[in-house]
């Protein structure tokens, strides 16, 4: 992902040069490094989020046995 948000910017700087800074494509390329930079901060986020220990899910929990769903039903 970054390798092809990189190649944009550098496709985009190099048509605002060849088209004299053209404002649109300036536009462009402007738009372009704030969305980079906005999916950069959102990943950062999410890995901080999944990574608290609040998030975690408990270890002790196991599934019922069969067993255990019958003796249930006995009762």
């Amino acid at each position: 992902m970054n390798i092809c948000f990189f190649l944009l910017l550098v496709i985009l700087f190099a048509l605002a040069v060849l088209t004299s800074w053209n404002k649109h494509v300036l536009l462009l390329l402007g738009v372009t490094s704030l969305f980079w930079f906005s999916m950069l901060w959102f990943i950062a986020e999410i890995s901080k989020v999944q990574t608290r220990p609040d998030n975690m899910p408990p270890v002790d929990v196991d599934p019922p046995t069969s067993a255990a769903a019958e003796s249930k039903k006995d009762r």
